[in-house]
């Protein structure tokens, strides 16, 4: 993208290594991109990023040289009423019971308290994940704990976390 000069849309920059944003701040400031190898290249004119993470924290990714980067716009998690809304009107076949686990697996995993930052983001379902899980569950509504599992990749997890998936009664 920024050779060409398209748009490239990076979600979950907080994930990055900060070497890595440090590179990504070298490119938007100055427009040189500097790969891996060593190798260097100019990018075009037109290229534009928008990147997508979670807010800085006490503990935070973001640093010094790529905070300036940043413009924040915080967008609050919408009430269960409208997601319902939202996810009926994508997923009409849905079964309406189905949405229901999982807008109801949703609220307990928004509201556990769990230690660090990386574990409380393993255990949420963004939008993103929720229109994963639904495309698959109203095609296997039956399925719906193994979709939510793979979704979410509790095989890797701790098992104290995948108990609380476990636990919700999907």
């Amino acid at each position: 993208a920024a050779r060409t000069g398209t748009w490239v849309i990076l979600d979950g920059i907080d994930k990055l290594r900060s070497d890595t944003l440090t590179s990504l701040a070298l490119l938007m400031e100055t427009g040189i991109g500097v790969l891996p190898d060593g190798s260097r290249f100019q990018a075009s004119g037109n290229f534009k990023c928008i990147a997508i993470g979670h807010p800085p924290t006490e503990k935070s990714w973001i640093t010094p040289e790529t905070k300036p980067m940043f413009h924040w716009i915080e967008a609050e998690a919408l009430p269960t009423d409208e997601l319902r809304a939202i996810l009926m009107q994508m997923f009409p076949s849905l079964k309406r019971k189905v949405l229901n686990k999982l807008l109801t697996l949703q609220e307990k995993l928004d509201n556990i308290t769990v230690d660090g930052v990386a574990e409380k983001e393993s255990l949420q379902l963004s939008m993103r994940k929720m229109k994963h899980i639904c495309r698959r569950a109203e095609q296997r509504p039956s399925e719906l704990g193994d979709i939510v599992h793979n979704t979410l990749m509790t095989s890797f997890l701790p098992d104290w976390e995948r108990g609380i998936i476990d636990n919700a009664s999907l």
